[in-house]
């Protein structure tokens, strides 16, 4: 019997004129905003869709399990 894969939390940023924001994703799949301070450990972007890409796939990979 394998044990399940234990889920990451990710956290990404992205700099929105000259402001960064950003996004954690749970081990659950669960998105938060905390305040950001420094870039994101799994992402830094300023490309928005990249951002949502890397985002979605965090939510899918933590919501399979």
């Amino acid at each position: 019997m394998t044990q399940p894969r234990e889920n990451k939390t990710y956290s990404f940023t992205i700099n929105r004129n000259g402001r960064w924001e950003r996004t954690v994703v749970g081990k659950t799949g669960r998105i938060h905003h905390p305040p950001a301070a420094a870039p994101g450990k799994d992402g830094h972007f300023t490309n928005e869709g990249e951002y949502r890409k890397a985002i979605d796939a965090a939510v899918s990979q933590n919501s399979k399990n």
